[in-house]
Parts: structure tokens; sequence; C-alpha cells
């Protein structure tokens, strides 16, 4: 039988690895929601390559057919970024995704 010094170590205990875990869990969210906020942002270069601005990685590449297809390119993943974006957990599944694009495309 714990007495009653025992059962409010205990309680306080439970308390704070209780705090921890909400804490770790909140913490998680809200990375994931950065993470899709980030993948959505990330594809702003997207209006870029079809805008006047451009995108001077894009516009060094001289064979106009090799610099349309590295756009194309391009706009698929950023169009699969904006899109699927919440079904990213971690960016190594965004590479592969964008990995997959590349395949496909070559």
């Amino acid at each position: 039988m714990l007495n009653n010094r025992e059962m409010f170590s205990s309680v306080n205990f439970l308390n704070n690895e209780l705090a921890r875990m909400k804490k770790n869990i909140i913490v998680k969210k809200q990375m994931s929601r950065c993470s899709v906020d980030a993948y959505g942002f990330s594809t702003l270069w997207a209006w870029r390559i079809v805008g006047v601005a451009h995108v001077e990685d894009f516009e060094s590449v001289t064979d106009a057919s090799k610099r349309a297809a590295c756009e194309r390119q391009a706009l698929k993943m950023a169009k699969m970024l904006l899109k699927e974006r919440r079904k990213f957990h971690a960016i190594t599944e965004v590479v592969s995704a964008i990995r997959q694009i590349h395949s496909q495309s070559s």
C-alpha cells in the first residue's frame, strides 16, 4: 500500500509525463502543418516558370526543347506538391515522389 507521500509523488510523475506527451504531440502537429505549408510555398517558383520573371537555371539551358522539357517536369512537380502536399509526412516521401516524376519523364 502506498502512503500519501508516495501516492502524491506517483501522481505528480504521471502528470509531468502526460504534460510532456501532450507537448510532443502538439509540437509534431505544428511541425506537420509547417511542412505542409512549406511544400505549398515551395511551388511558388512555378509561377516564375510561366511568368515574366523566369527562372535563371532554366533560362541558362540554350536548347529550347531541353529547356521546355525541364520546365514541364518542374511544373509537374509543383502541381503534385500543391495538390498532394497533405499526404506527405516526411521530406523523404516528397523526395521519393519527385524522383518518381523524374523517372516517368526520362
